[in-house]
């Protein structure tokens, strides 16, 4: 890969301030570096810049002699991190390199594939860098660092959090895989006052999950009150979540996209989101040609996951593939036709879930018979589920009557009033749309469980229904259906909510 990187003129060289390329910030000469042809860019030293783009741009020819406009805030970020580095809370492991990865002038600006294969690196990047800078603006920066001060995290008042809803590094697609890769985070504030502060990230990390579970207490609210009120920062949570146990369990691709489905990006540039993804789910330079429409970009992403076998993107909203023994497998040639909807890798439900054993995802494998999918459960059609069914589901959603049990004013989706209204399927159709779920009205009931299908299944022939049993939420797990229409096998995905039996797991052939 060709990396380039913000760095101080060298002793010897004799461009002044005024050359071209040349930049005087913070009483240093700095320019962009010729791109370094490396294979892994742990080799060189330096720190990445996460900012907010914003609408504001700087002219071709402004800053560093950028060939395209660029944000007016590249400047001002860059400033704050040069001076970042320098201040006393900056740690490092060793001697404080300045060199510096900031987006606007680092990516190559032609289209091509020095361009396409520095953006599906990000990953590669972002985790070599030795540490991320995010640079911050009021009012979240004052936030931040006051709720930083204490030797314990404080919990954010109401108006705190509702400015930090609404802040756009905390709601971006980038955002997330920023902090999954990052080494060694750090905010430092974009505006010349406070330039000599800086926080490091989990002093401000640790005080985000404890107000949302304060204001709840404190105000008598239930998850699906607090996923109404403050959306942005339930996902900010699931993100610092899989940030805490990154470095050891890794990611599932089924995880990157349910936090991505919560976030924001321009809707003129559609591939941020994916790019993004990819960067999230692997540090490993880009490989292959470069993804140059939407379509080579989701296939880039799908046969990453193979590589690592993860095959967890078969739960998602995508049509599938008519080709010949890829008919499980989502359609990369999708086309969106609308900019705010993206139709590749939409996750069957944007909520956080784990591995079962830990760490695990779907996995699968071919022989000579066909592609199969592991462990797998074979779901059994009833008249109506068991009263152990009932009882996990009930507990789940419903919040206890009698408040003063250990722990249940933490507990339940809903208030246990909505029982009242609605029975358990209805409640756990109305919390699954909370969670962005698609699908159709009417679940099928199980043995163990209700089904509820991306498509109606009521007129589809040798219908079979399969929860996954190594990806999990409290409530279920994702699921896949298959039927026949004539000589062709059909397959769609779903939510199964109820009681994963493990025992009973198995590999199936799927095609």
């Amino acid at each position: 890969m060709r990396l380039q990187l913000v760095v101080p003129l060298k002793t010897g060289d004799t461009r002044k301030k005024g050359d071209k390329g040349v930049e005087e910030l913070n009483g240093q000469l700095w320019h962009v570096s010729g791109p370094l042809d490396i294979e892994d860019a742990r080799d060189v030293k330096f720190h990445c810049i996460s900012y907010v783009w914003g609408l504001g741009r700087e002219k071709p020819g402004s800053f560093f002699d950028n060939e395209i406009s660029i944000s007016d805030k590249t400047r001002p970020a860059l400033i704050a991190a040069i001076r970042a580095i320098k201040a006393s809370g900056f740690e490092a492991d060793g001697p404080i390199e300045e060199a510096f990865w900031i987006d606007a002038l680092c990516v190559p600006y032609a289209d091509g594939p020095d361009r396409y294969g520095t953006l599906e690196s990000m990953g590669h990047i972002y985790s070599a860098a030795e540490s991320v800078i995010i640079i911050i603006q009021d009012p979240a920066w004052k936030i931040i660092l006051e709720a930083s001060s204490g030797t314990t995290p404080d919990a954010l008042s109401y108006d705190d959090m509702q400015a930090l809803e609404g802040d756009k590094w905390i709601t971006s697609v980038w955002t997330y895989q920023e902090l999954v890769n990052a080494r060694s985070i750090h905010f430092a504030p974009i505006h010349p006052e406070g330039y000599d502060s800086i926080v490091k990230g989990e002093r401000f990390f640790n005080c985000t999950g404890f107000s949302l579970e304060q204001w709840k207490k404190r105000n008598n609210k239930t998850t699906s009150e607090s996923l109404i009120e403050f959306p942005t920062l339930n996902t900010f949570e699931d993100t610092l979540a899989d940030l805490a146990t990154s470095s050891y369990l890794g990611r599932s691709v089924f995880q990157v996209l349910a936090n991505m489905a919560c976030r924001t990006y321009d809707p003129f540039f559609p591939a941020n989101r994916l790019l993004a993804s990819l960067g999230a789910l692997t540090q490993e330079v880009s490989w292959g040609p470069p993804s140059m429409s939407l379509s080579d970009l989701s296939e880039k992403v799908m046969a990453t996951c193979e590589a690592d076998n993860d095959y967890s993107f078969i739960y998602t909203t995508d049509e599938r593939d008519e080709t010949p023994g890829r008919q499980w497998r989502p359609d990369p040639k999708q086309i969106q036709t609308d900019l705010s909807k993206p139709v590749h890798l939409i996750p069957l439900l944007s909520w956080s879930s784990w591995g079962e054993p830990m760490g695990a995802t779907q996995t699968a494998h071919k022989d000579d018979v066909g592609f199969w999918l592991d462990n797998m459960i074979r779901l059994q059609p009833s008249e109506a589920p068991g009263e152990e069914v009932r009882r996990l589901l009930e507990n789940w959603l419903y919040r206890p009557k009698d408040l003063t049990q250990p722990g249940a004013a933490s507990k339940g989706f809903f208030r246990h009033t909505e029982s009242d209204e609605l029975n358990f399927g209805e409640a756990m159709l109305k919390a699954l749309k909370q969670m962005r779920f698609s699908g159709t009205q009417e679940p099928v009931i199980c043995e163990d469980g209700l089904f509820f299908s991306l498509k109606p299944l009521h007129e589809r022939q040798d219908v079979e229904l399969f929860a996954a049993s190594s990806i999990r939420w409290i409530f279920g797990s994702p699921g896949l259906v298959r039927w026949k229409e004539g000589d062709k096998m059909k397959f769609s995905a779903g939510v199964f909510t109820g009681i994963v039996r493990h025992e009973r797991a198995e590999a199936i052939l799927v095609i």
